[in-house]
């Protein structure tokens, strides 16, 4: 079938629509690159990529600028507010014009000169960038996930919570490393991995560790559903949770960086030079057309099943 591959390579995006021919459910695909258009020139790299509609595709890069995806050609919208950040490390929003950032800022002691390097959130309100929430000194938020604008996640060195009323730091039982990323499902369903492979969720009221530690990074979360949730980490292993068990799907020869998809049959994980595919019953490696899919940043795919793909580099 027709998909859309945009990716992010130096100084420019590339949003490539492509023709998917698969010659056996278990074998590779031939990509066919049937037209390429540069959308808009950029100066800073995108950190991840999501989308309310296939006419509401959005990115934000390090610098803070938002990029979005009409249906038609992408736009970059210049932002203020993020001139004393070191880089944007992660965002969420429902759609591109109610985004939510986590950054690394800093400032300089005028008495040491020492640079002080803090995190904080940032809410989007119109072309700006406004501080939401600032943490403690030498700490840091690594990601951010949320249902709603009353309902976020951000975690770091932790796990906090803002409820449109406030943030609140969460009590996590047999927490030992930092928390890397985080997976909003419902108000009372979500799951963080952490840096040494473990998988926590949340059930509505409290933290549970559903996993040990299997030693590598956990390096994205993605689910359809409370009983059918993905992680993959920097050991190339995916696994899956089915509501009461996690089980190892599969691993790929290298590290994994992302994972989306649409349902419980058509999931998608990449990573350096990879990208694969599960249908429901089988995984199937995808080759690019191009070398521009390397490094995979995110991945988005819409209801009809057209799929973005941003990545660092060419």
């Amino acid at each position: 079938g027709s998909t859309t591959v945009t990716v992010d390579v130096p100084g420019k995006t590339v949003d490539i629509p492509v023709t998917v021919r698969a010659t056996t459910p278990s074998g590779p695909l031939t990509w066919t690159i049937e037209h390429r258009t540069f959308a808009h020139e950029h100066a800073d790299q995108l950190v991840g990529l999501l989308g309310s509609s296939s006419t509401d595709v959005f990115s934000v890069g390090s610098r803070g600028n938002v990029y979005r995806y009409d249906g038609d050609r992408w736009t970059l919208r210049p932002m203020s507010g993020m001139s004393d950040i070191s880089g944007v490390t992660s965002f969420w929003g429902p759609s591109s014009s109610s985004l939510w950032a986590v950054a690394a800022a800093y400032r300089v002691d005028p008495t040491t000169f020492r640079t002080i390097q803090f995190p904080r959130v940032f809410r989007q309100s119109g072309n700006t960038w406004t501080p939401a929430h600032t943490g403690a000194d030498d700490t840091f938020f690594l990601d951010i996930s949320g249902t709603s604008d009353t309902d976020i996640w951000v975690v770091g060195r932790g796990i906090i919570h803002f409820d449109g009323a406030g943030w609140t730091t969460s009590t996590v039982v047999d927490f030992a490393n930092d928390f890397t990323t985080v997976w909003a499902v419902t108000p009372t369903s979500a799951f963080a991995g952490t840096i040494d492979g473990a998988v926590f969720e949340y059930d509505g009221t409290s933290w549970e560790r559903t996993t040990s530690p299997n030693g590598y990074e956990v390096t994205d979360l993605w689910a359809s559903s409370p009983s059918d949730v993905w992680v993959v980490d920097a050991g190339g292993f995916v696994r899956h949770w089915n509501g009461s068990e996690w089980q190892q799907s599969t691993r790929l020869n290298g590290a994994l960086s992302v994972v989306g998809g649409t349902s419980p049959t058509n999931v998608w994980v990449g990573g350096l030079n990879m990208l694969a595919r599960w249908d429901g019953a089988t995984w199937f490696s995808v080759d690019p057309a191009t070398t521009a899919i390397a490094d995979l940043r995110g991945m988005w795919f819409a209801a009809s099943g057209a799929g973005w793909f941003v990545s660092s580099s060419a």
